[in-house]
């Protein structure tokens, strides 16, 4: 059975809301750190130390349409 295509633009809205949600935490509490601490709220580096959480959700933001994040996010790896 398939999905109505209302059924599957709620899903797709809550799927867009929880990456939001998630990248929104990763610039308030990591920005430039490997990693968000869920449970603690704070920050942290890998062995890398490279913005790996940073680097890995550019096809994300690109791909859910978050155009203007992606962007903040392309400039801040290419200074640093």
């Amino acid at each position: 059975i398939v999905p109505s295509n209302s059924i599957l633009r709620k899903r797709a809205e809550a799927i867009r809301a929880a990456a939001k949600h998630a990248w929104s935490a990763y610039t308030r509490l990591a920005w430039g750190k490997d990693e968000v601490k869920p449970v603690s709220g704070g920050a942290g580096d890998s062995t890398f130390g490279l913005a790996v959480t940073m680097v890995d959700s550019l096809s994300t933001l690109w791909i859910m349409g978050f155009k203007e994040e992606f962007k903040q996010a392309r400039e801040w790896l290419a200074k640093e």
